[in-house]
């Protein structure tokens, strides 16, 4: 049996109505689903060259805990000397050494309680003095190595301001090298490596640099990866190192 639309009653004519937007919606539905579908694949197709790109938005929370982290340094070995800050230290620790009123040596502090390294061996058994502070302080030899001697004061204690530290210097090629020479005439500070090692008979090590300017810098300090190593004082393409060791065992057995 057929029913005409005028033969339906409301309930009737109000269920086919949701019927018919149904089955139109589910039609739509497929077609657009089919469109996106063929789209997505032909900009993969096309884009199979290129790569993914991924944006993603990071949010950090910062509380004054992690500020200070963030602001703060990494804490650094005060012992260690950059070209930054070789100026610092050098400088207030040079000192000219005489002996009566002619020029001896350059030295630097090593210690607190006013020990000098002289940049060259110097005769022992004579009294060589040192300015500081408006004083005039007496020192005199107590050990010497291959190259440099190590003084002590005779009478007057004195303790400088500033000193380098003495300890274990690597010397290899490729480390790191600062000098800074010239004082206070023409004061400059090099940086480059070590280019070539030698060992003495007595196991210390000579070294030449990469820096090709030292002859205008005499005399200087120089310093491999940071420490300490020894002086420059002529136009010799080798450095020669402080033997710290050796110095502070020989003053010891002569005590």
């Amino acid at each position: 049996m057929k029913l005409g639309l005028d033969q339906l009653n409301n309930s009737q004519m109000i269920l086919l109505v949701l019927l018919v937007t149904l089955v139109t919606s589910s039609a739509v539905s497929v077609a657009v689903l089919s469109v996106v579908s063929e789209r997505m694949s032909f900009n993969v197709a096309s884009d199979s060259n290129q790569p993914t790109i991924i944006q993603q938005t990071i949010h950090r929370i910062i509380n004054k805990d992690n500020v200070a982290a963030l602001v703060e340094s990494p804490t650094e070995d005060p012992s260690i000397i950059t070209a930054e800050s070789i100026a610092g230290v050098v400088r207030p620790s040079l000192i000219d050494i005489y002996f009566g009123s002619q020029p001896a040596s350059v030295g630097v502090f090593v210690s607190d309680d006013g020990a000098i390294i002289a940049s060259e061996r110097l005769q022992e058994n004579r009294r060589y003095n040192v300015t500081r502070d408006g004083r005039t302080i007496f020192y005199t030899v107590v050990a010497s190595d291959y190259a440099y001697s190590l003084l002590r004061p005779l009478d007057d204690r004195y303790s400088p301001s500033q000193h380098i530290p003495l300890t274990a210097v690597p010397a290899a090629v490729g480390k790191n090298v600062v000098i800074f020479g010239g004082f206070a005439e023409d004061e400059r500070v090099l940086d480059g490596i070590v280019s070539q090692v030698q060992t003495r008979t007595n196991g210390m090590p000579l070294i030449r640099t990469s820096i090709q300017e030292t002859s205008a810098t005499l005399p200087s300090v120089v310093f491999v990866e940071g420490r300490f190593f020894g002086f420059i004082t002529d136009e010799s393409e080798w450095v020669a190192s402080v033997d710290a060791d050796k110095l502070f065992a020989s003053e010891e057995s002569a005590l």
